[in-house]
Order: C-alpha cells, then structure tokens, then sequence
C-alpha cells in the first residue's frame, strides 16, 4: 500500500514540477481534486490523499480543507530552482565518477 502512494506522489511530483518548469501550471493554481486522481489511477481516495500529504509535507502542495489541493503561491518557483539545481548536481557528481571509471583515474 505505501508503494502504491509513493508512485502516486511521485507522479503528482513530476507533473507539478514538469508544469512549472514548462510554464503550464503557475504559484496559486488549482490541482486536480483527490476524486479525478483516484479514478485516474484507478485507486482509493485516501491513497491520492496519502500521496498529496506527503507533498504537502515537502512544500509543494498547499491542502485546503472544502477548498481542494493548490499549488503555493509562495516557494513554487523556489521550489522548483532548488530541485534542477539538486538535479543539475547529481548530474554533474555522476558524470565526473563515471569520467573517473573510464580513464581509471581515481581521486
């Protein structure tokens, strides 16, 4: 059950960070409702749930009870900088270990 809401938040994730990096989806907006979710991915409620509270515990969901799930008007952007710049740096570590691998340089 908790893989099945990891795949569920981790989906939700990159569509929100995919959104905002591409210009779709902007500080404010509205999400998907926990219901549309649920039967997209042909699942119970409370996982979609589960998987919107972990992101809300990330900071990149704002839940508002009666209201729906929103993405925060405050940090979105920030969010998603501090996320390519993690990405960009893994990329750069990884790239530098295999260059070592391949020369057989160590360091």
């Amino acid at each position: 059950m908790a893989r099945r809401r990891d795949y569920i938040a981790d989906s939700i994730r990159r569509r929100m960070l995919s959104g905002l990096h591409l210009g779709t989806l902007a500080g404010g907006q509205r999400l998907p409702s926990v219901r549309e979710l649920a039967e997209e991915f042909g699942t119970d409620p409370r996982l979609v749930m589960a998987g919107y509270r972990e992101l809300e515990r990330e900071g990149l969901v704002k839940v508002r009870a009666r209201s729906g799930i929103f993405v925060p008007a405050e940090g979105a952007t920030a969010q998603l900088q501090r996320r390519t710049a993690d990405w960009i740096v893994t990329m750069l570590l990884e790239g530098l270990r295999w260059g070592d691998l391949g020369t057989g340089v160590s360091r």
